[in-house]
């Protein structure tokens, strides 16, 4: 009789062991998600959090820091940036007829808006009224025309196929091609579009603009 009661209280005590070890585990893992074949799990969806309606009043002033990865290695005349990085810093200084897009596409900016005739071997270029120069002098035609024949006068590549800049009116432009050119808008309106005031040039010369911009 004694030895059937210790009997039990093993197998009673061995059968507890096996409970409590199943629990235990049961509660250590992760619950597995049940996937249909060919089907993906569904996603968790996060509602972004909603803005503040206050309004924020603008201000002027302050110090504008931007991140780049790379010094500039000229900042001055126009016709002597030839880095990314010395076009990109350069921009509070100096502005271009046409800019790139957060897409990658070129859009007016100085200029308005071009035509390009590949049969008549030209490019015509409408400009933006009202816009002044850090001297007070005009943004106009012989602006433009001053600063493309410098880039052209350079020898700079990216004109080596411009033979002529002519004034069609005090805002509008035509730029002759000696040969057709199917990448001459980004050359001639971004790279070669830096404008710089023709006056301030010809007062002070090229080593103020080096010197001060």
């Amino acid at each position: 009789m004694k030895r059937t009661l210790s009997s039990r209280r093993l197998i009673y005590f061995s059968l507890a062991l096996i409970l409590m070890t199943a629990v235990m585990l049961s509660a250590c893992g992760s619950p597995a998600t049940s996937t249909a074949p060919g089907t993906e799990p569904s996603a968790t969806t996060i509602k972004p959090t909603t803005a503040s309606s206050t309004a924020v009043t603008p201000k002027s002033g302050g110090t504008l820091r931007i991140g780049y990865n790379r010094d500039a290695v000229y900042l001055g005349d126009p016709i002597e940036l030839t880095q990314q990085q010395d076009m990109v810093m350069s921009r509070p200084a100096i502005e271009t007829l046409a800019r790139y897009d957060s897409s990658g596409q070129l859009v007016p900016w100085l200029a308005t808006g071009w035509t390009v005739n590949a049969d008549d071997l030209t490019m015509t270029i409408t400009l933006r009224k009202g816009v002044k120069f850090h001297d007070g002098t005009d943004f106009n035609a012989e602006a433009v025309k001053f600063n493309l024949d410098r880039f052209k006068a350079s020898k700079r590549s990216e004109l080596a196929l411009v033979k002529s800049v002519d004034i069609v009116d005090d805002y509008t432009v035509k730029v002759g091609l000696s040969t057709w050119d199917n990448t001459i808008d980004g050359s001639l309106l971004y790279y070669a579009g830096n404008m710089a005031s023709k006056q301030a040039f010809e007062k002070n010369g090229k080593a103020w603009y080096e010197r001060t911009r």
